[in-house]
């Protein structure tokens, strides 16, 4: 497990990256979200899974989406209102509780309130198996990111 702390702000790594879309510019009240791999930027950026989802959310302007894993992370929202997850491989469970520990987040979604954000995942890991992830989200989407979030979003 790699631990968060924070040194792990590193625009450096973000800026050079050369992207084959161009994100939206956030609107005055986009919604703060955070969208999370639970493990290293160079695991989590050859994820084809986590860079159709980021890639969707990214270009809607009413979001202002910060990429968080955990070795690095964009500059974050003082107070997100969506925080999700895309899950590839069992053994990165952990990793998503001491995301929300860093993040200040309860880690069971029953102890959260309307002061937290609405904390969902997605994936393999969770259309396969959403059980034993269950007290920790909010909402799990089962099935295809891209044909799914519009709608969650949306809602």
């Amino acid at each position: 497990m790699v631990q968060h702390d924070s040194s792990t702000l590193n625009p450096v790594v973000f800026s050079s990256e050369r992207l084959l879309f161009t994100p939206a510019t956030p609107d005055s009240n986009a919604i703060p979200t955070i969208f999370a791999f639970p493990n290293q930027y160079n695991v989590g950026i050859t994820s084809l899974g986590y860079q159709i989802v980021w890639a969707s959310l990214a270009l809607r302007p009413d979001l202002m989406v910060s990429r968080f894993f955990t070795d690095y992370h964009e500059p974050l929202p003082r107070q997100p209102e969506l925080l999700g997850y895309s899950i590839s491989w069992e053994l990165d469970y952990v990793n998503i509780l001491a995301g929300l520990e860093f993040l200040e987040i309860p880690l069971y979604s029953a102890q959260r309130d309307s002061s937290h954000p609405l904390v969902f995942g997605g994936g393999p890991v969770l259309t396969a198996n959403p059980e034993p992830f269950a007290d920790f989200f909010d909402v799990i989407l089962l099935g295809d990111g891209e044909i799914l979030l519009d709608n969650f979003i949306d809602a």
